[in-house]
Formats: C-alpha cells, sequence, structure tokens
C-alpha cells in the first residue's frame, strides 16, 4: 500500500536477482546443476570444489579452535532412528520417500543435521 515500501522491495528483489547463486554459479564455473540427474543436485567443478573446500576447512578451523568435535553421521537410516528423535513427526510432509532395504524401512535424513 505503500509506495515507498513497494519501491524499496522492488529494489530489494533486483539486488537479490544480482546475487542468485544459480546465476552465479554458471557465470563463474563453480557448479552446474543437471537436472537429468535431479533437480537441485549439485555437480561441483573444480574452481567450485576449491571454494567448497577452502569454506569447509574454515569453518572446521573455527569449530575446533572453539571447542566442538566434528562428527559425521550417515546420510540414510532406518526410519524409527526419525521417529524417535522427532524428526519423522515434524518434517515428515518434505521428506523424501522411504525405501526398503532388506526388509528394513529407512529414509534419507531430512536436513543437515548429525
Amino acid at each position: 500500500k505503500d509506495p515507498k515500501q513497494l519501491k524499496a522491495y522492488k529494489k530489494r528483489m533486483e539486488e537479490a536477482k544480482k546475487r542468485d547463486h544459480r546465476v552465479l554459479g554458471k557465470k563463474l564455473d563453480l557448479f552446474s546443476i543437471q537436472e537429468d540427474a535431479g533437480g537441485g543436485l549439485v555437480f561441483w567443478h573444480p574452481k567450485g570444489s576449491t571454494v567448497r573446500r577452502k569454506i569447509e576447512d574454515f569453518w572446521k578451523e573455527e569449530h575446533i579452535e572453539k571447542g566442538y568435535d566434528i562428527v559425521y553421521t550417515p546420510h540414510i537410516a532406518n526410519l524409527d532412528l526419525w521417529k524417535t528423535s522427532g524428526h519423522f513427526d515434524f518434517y515428515a510432509e518434505g521428506m523424501f520417500d522411504q525405501m526398503d532395504v532388506e526388509n528394513e524401512v529407512y529414509q534419507i535424513k531430512p536436513m543437515n543435521c548429525p
């Protein structure tokens, strides 16, 4: 309703377009997204892999320096784990379908949490 707010909003949207990671990734040859492999799945190119590694190294060093431990966990687990943790009930709508692995029901983790 307020013309000033509308103008400011439009300016923010234009600025956001300039920083769209999909456009920048392609333009700078950092990564590509191959729709044939699946929407949103990133294939890191050499320059992008270098940037990613440096960011990850910085993140790890900062966390270790501050006394945190680094852990790695599987990307897939028995569905019961996600039910016990509460993730399944909270995120079920946004999660991929479950899969049967050797007569057990498994689920891809819902987010980047341990």
